[in-house]
Order: structure tokens, then sequence, then C-alpha cells
């Protein structure tokens, strides 16, 4: 074979190569309604059974409750997760979730419920406090689903020891 083939293979091998990386690291784009659509239901229950049963769900999944206002509607979550490197050595950087839900009465027996669920990266710097980069929102159906299941499994709860 001779050389101008060999280097035409390996750039053309290259440029798959890298197209298809390229490829795989892209999300998906959805339409803020679509957004909307997957992150937004609806329960039946009052709005403070509804309120606390996301606060319980959440702390069953090892999230830190950081702020709430039964008014607003709102409860900001966070869970911090270690990431590990060779040998199950714990890295310096970690992986973690922030959640924040706005839970709306529609009416005495309705509310709806948002969740924005977004990954973040944290680093422990040598000289300064922890450091938080805001990642992409999490976008997952099943994940999400399975959190408005456990709500609405755990508003049931809460209406039936009343």
């Amino acid at each position: 074979m001779s050389y101008t083939r060999i280097v035409s293979a390996l750039c053309l091998g290259l440029v798959v190569f890298l197209g298809g990386c390229g490829l795989a690291v892209r999300r998906p784009v959805i339409s803020p309604m679509q957004k909307r659509a997957l992150t937004t239901k609806l329960i039946e229950g009052s709005h403070e059974d509804t309120f606390r049963a996301v606060m319980t769900v959440l702390q069953d999944h090892g999230y830190a409750i950081r702020n709430t206002d039964m008014d607003a509607g709102l409860i900001s979550a966070y869970t911090a997760r270690q990431n590990y490197g060779v040998w199950g050595i714990p890295t310096e950087h970690g992986t973690g979730f922030e959640t924040s839900c706005i839970v709306t009465p529609v009416s005495s027996e309705t509310t709806e419920i948002r969740f924005v669920i977004r990954k973040s990266y944290e680093s422990r710097l040598r000289f300064s406090d922890r450091l938080s980069d805001k990642g992409p929102e999490v976008h997952d159906p099943e994940v999400i689903q399975e959190l408005f299941n456990q709500v609405t499994v755990e508003v049931k709860r809460r209406q039936a020891i009343r």
C-alpha cells in the first residue's frame, strides 16, 4: 500500500471516529412545552398532603432538603454522590443532583407538581470552599415518572391514616 493511501485511510478513520464521538455525546433537544409535559403532573390530594409527600419521597432518595416554603409551594433539595477513581479511591470531584419542586394547589383535592432535576458537579479545591457547577437538566421519563408514582403512593398513605 502506498504512503498516500495509508494517510488517507487514517484521516478517514479519524473523521469517522470523531464524528461518532460527537453523535454519542449529543442530547436530544426538547422544547419547553415538552419539558413541562414531562416534568408536571396532577395529583389527587390536598396541597399540604402533596407538599409533605414530595419532601418525604425526596428524603427517601437521599436528598437533603435545603429550603421549603409551603405558601409558595417551593421545595429545593440536594443530594451528593462521591465519584471513585482507580482502585475505588474517592476523587476530589463529586456528582450530585439538585431538584426544585413547585407544588401548586389546583383545587381543594387536586395539586399540580413540577420537578426540575439538574445534575451538578462539585469539587473541593485545596484553599477554597466547595464549588458547584450546574450541569444539564435530567429529562429521563422513567426517573421522573417514578418520582411521581412514589409521591402518589405517599399522598394516598397520608390520606389513609387520617
